[in-house]
């Protein structure tokens, strides 16, 4: 089982270039402001969806709940199916697995 901070970390994963890595993804959605989603999505092959395509080495820093500014920003990421333009964002409390393993 994966801490929600190690399903960020392998979010977040980039090679060497830059680029953002491919993992797969299995995850419910949720609009508590239209009060819809259940539905349960798998990606095979999805990457995180960084604007400018190059993920930038975050700095080592605990993300927490009690870490200030936008806990949108800070728990959920934009992920985009490989073979797809379609652009979902994914809050981490959401996601069920990540590379077939679950998380606690």
């Amino acid at each position: 089982m994966l801490s929600w901070r190690e399903a960020l970390a392998i979010l977040e994963r980039c090679d060497a270039k830059g680029g953002a890595r491919p993992f797969s993804i299995t995850f419910c959605t949720a609009n508590p402001e239209k009060k819809t989603g259940g539905e349960i999505i798998h990606y095979d092959k999805a990457i995180w969806h960084v604007r400018g395509g190059r993920v930038k080495p975050r700095a080592k820093e605990a993300v927490t709940a009690e870490t200030k500014g936008s806990s949108t920003g800070r728990w959920s990421r934009r992920i985009r199916a490989v073979d797809s333009d379609q652009i979902r964002r994914v809050h981490v409390h959401l996601i069920l697995e990540i590379n077939g393993q679950p998380i606690k």
